[in-house]
């Protein structure tokens, strides 16, 4: 009798300790992470009420590169001293009105994404949609081919306006969705190309080591499923150098461009 007893509660403790492992998986992948994640950018308004999106899930950063924030303006892969200030966040954002006819609505979820995954780095990066192109800090903009604009062959661009004192007033980030003429761009290499630029237009610039996604050529094995687990401890450390660089801290305008460049 003693012996089903203890059997009964070692069975009773066994399916309580199931539940509880049941209750946690379902906490990680389909509920608070989530909810945080989807409410760390503010949303003004639809501007493309996107069609089915799905929840986004972050696994922890990997890659173990090294900081490559250095002010170093002579250096290709060093920072040239561009910036917002602290009062400028969270940063206001327009979506221009998509007339390619490769655009698919998926992108504007990929900026959300993008979003998230700047937000994560540092919660101090927060990001509004605004209604009027006009009151923005920075403006994404979808192009068929950006080749035909300019001379190469670029996938993504980032054009931004700052003061003498290297202070950013706008960015405008445009996205080819063609490459060399007539390719269209995969829609995974579309999402590494918008949160690549999103971070020249934080202020971020190139990092020499592939592993990084600030490095200047773009990942070939880019998938739009990827969620982006291959953000290097030197894209994160970098970035919140930036951040800290702007939270402790116009004459006249000049424009600068930094390029993403298909090879």
């Amino acid at each position: 009798m003693k012996r089903c007893r203890c059997i009964g509660i070692v069975f009773v403790a066994f399916a309580f300790f199931c539940l509880l492992l049941a209750q946690e998986k379902n906490l990680r992948f389909t509920g608070e992470n989530n909810k945080l994640l989807q409410t760390s950018f503010i949303l003004d308004y639809d501007l493309i009420k996107p069609e089915n999106p799905k929840p986004h899930y972050f696994i922890p950063y990997s890659r173990y590169t090294l900081n490559y924030f250095r002010i170093r303006p002579e250096d290709p892969f060093g920072w040239d001293g561009k910036h917002w200030q602290a009062s400028d966040f969270p940063l206001k954002v327009f979506i221009e009105k998509p007339h390619s006819p490769y655009f698919n609505k998926k992108f504007i979820n990929y900026v959300f994404y993008a979003f998230n995954v700047w937000n994560r780095v540092d919660e101090r990066i927060k990001f509004s949609l605004v209604k009027n192109r006009d009151s923005a800090n920075i403006i994404f903009r979808f192009e068929t081919d950006l080749a035909e604009e300019y001379d190469l062959d670029y996938l993504g661009l980032t054009e931004s306006n700052f003061d003498f004192y290297k202070i950013f007033s706008t960015a405008v980030i445009k996205i080819s969705l063609l490459k060399n003429g007539n390719r269209i761009i995969q829609d995974g290499q579309i999402k590494d190309i918008i949160i690549h630029e999103l971070g020249h237009a934080l202020g971020m610039g190139h990092s020499a080591n592939p592993n990084d996604l600030m490095y200047f050529k773009i990942n070939p094995f880019a998938d739009s499923e990827m969620y982006y687990n291959e953000l290097s401890k030197g894209d994160v450390d970098a970035m919140k150098s930036l951040i800290n660089f702007t939270y402790k801290k116009t004459v006249f305008e000049r424009s600068f461009i930094f390029p993403l460049i298909y090879f």
